[in-house]
């Protein structure tokens, strides 16, 4: 989160409330959650995969819009107007070429899930 200062300022520390996220669409199951999906939090959910582990990416943005759901993996997609929209391009191609599955929601509340699940390396 961002103060008006322009410091990053964590929901951990006093005096911060954390943000109010419903439950996840259906009965998501997973080993690991990652919430945000910048390119901290899709690095770190791969990294966890590539372990072996089923890992679901919440994010609180606005979600997926329904007209790009089916291609939100495509190159050069984005729901913002300034990005590339590389990254869960990228995602998915590291993915699916290391023999995993990677797929994208939204939740009723608003923000998106991003699952990703790899076999480990023997």
């Amino acid at each position: 989160m961002i103060s008006d200062s322009g410091n990053s300022v964590s929901c951990w520390m006093a005096g911060q409330s954390l943000p109010f996220s419903g439950p996840l669409p259906e009965n998501a199951r997973a080993d690991v959650c990652v919430i945000g999906a910048g390119i901290a939090g899709l690095s770190t959910a791969y990294l966890l995969a590539g372990e072996g582990r089923s890992v679901i990416v919440l994010d609180d943005g606005p979600g997926i819009p329904p007209a790009l759901m089916g291609k939100i993996f495509h190159s050069r997609i984005s729901t913002k107007s300034k990005q590339g929209g590389l990254g869960l391009h990228i995602v998915k191609s590291l993915v699916e070429s290391n023999g995993g599955k990677v797929a994208a929601a939204n939740r009723q509340e608003g923000g998106a899930v991003i699952s990703m699940t790899l076999l480990p390396e023997v």
